[in-house]
This record gives C-alpha cells, structure tokens and sequence, in this order.
C-alpha cells in the first residue's frame, strides 16, 4: 500500500511540475512575445557632384559646400571578376552549405533535387544528360559564366523564369563571389 501511495504522489508531483511549466512558458509566450522584423547590414550609396557642383567646390576648396549640396546615386555595384579574385574559399565552402540540401559538388557526386555543380564554371548550361531541367533552362543557352552565375544566384527565377529552383538567393555580393570561385576552385 505505502509503495502505491509513493508512486501516486511521485506521479502527481510530476505531472503538477509538467502543468506549472507548460501554464508559465504559454503565459509568457503570450504576454511577451513580440516579432520585429529586423532588416540586417545596410546600404552603401555612392554621392556624385554635379557639373556645377564640382566647379564651385573645386575654386572654393570648401568641403561643407558641397556636402550641403550633396545627392545620392544609385550605389555602385562591385565588379564580379574582381571579387572572385579576391575571395574567401572557406566562406564559399560554408555558404555552400546551404545548396548541399539540393546539389551536389563532387567529382563523381551524382544529382539531387538540382543538378551536380562539380565543374559548372564554364560548363554549357542544362548539359547534364540525366538531369531533367526545366524547360526554360533548356532554353537558355550559352555556358555559366561568373556573370551568369552571378546573376542566377542573386535570384535565380530572375535570371532564368520558369526555373525549377526554388531558392530565392545570395543577397551578398561577396557571397556570391566566394561560392563561385569554391565551386571554381573545388573543380580543380
């Protein structure tokens, strides 16, 4: 009788921790919980001076002049071939990461949902023979490139609509660059 009367509270004492904590982690949740997006890194504009802006500024040697006259441009994108140069392989492996759910980037690594990537730069588009790609890959033509490449991991149903992939892409310039000069390198 006694060990059933310890088991019992034994339980009881369980199942009241259980109920305490579910009832304060819903209360919290309700009470506090707040959702801010949160828009990461920022934007980089380039100012440029008009005609006249440059002379006036140029004769008068006065810097506070033309920062009062100041406006801003379209910001400057950075050359790919540049930054492909300068890449960080190791980040490109990390960042890769991310497309091993849907390729593959080995030698002898077969397809996934997406096509494998080993030897891609320079490789004719759609030209995997046991690879169904959409039609409008198909269509495409021509060999990926670091601009092509560029540009389809910026966003990939930009660069070629009606593409399967479903990835909405690298936002990162040096991103993109340091995945393309991996999946370069890797094929080496």
């Amino acid at each position: 009788m006694c060990k059933i009367k310890i088991i019992k509270n034994i339980g009881l004492g369980i199942f009241s921790g259980l109920a305490v904590l579910m009832i304060s982690f819903l209360t919290s949740n309700l009470l506090y919980h707040t959702k801010k997006e949160v828009k990461r890194g920022y934007e980089v504009t380039v100012l440029e001076k008009s005609s006249e802006e440059k002379t006036n500024g140029a004769k008068s040697g006065n810097l506070n002049d033309y920062n009062k006259s100041k406006k801003a441009v379209e910001p400057v994108k950075a050359d790919i071939e540049a930054m492909i140069k300068v890449a960080n392989l190791d980040s490109g492996a990390k960042i890769f990461k991310k497309c091993m759910t849907c390729h593959t980037a080995e030698k002898s690594g077969g397809n996934k949902i997406g096509p494998n990537l080993f030897g891609v730069v320079g490789r004719k588009k759609a030209s995997i023979a046991n690879f169904a790609y959409s039609d409008a890959m198909k269509k495409k033509g021509g060999n990926w490139n670091h601009a092509d490449l560029n540009q389809f991991l910026t966003k990939p149903k930009d660069f070629v609509p009606g593409t399967k992939m479903g990835f909405a892409g690298l936002s990162k310039e040096q991103d993109r660059a340091n995945v393309i000069a991996y999946l370069e390198k890797s094929a080496k």
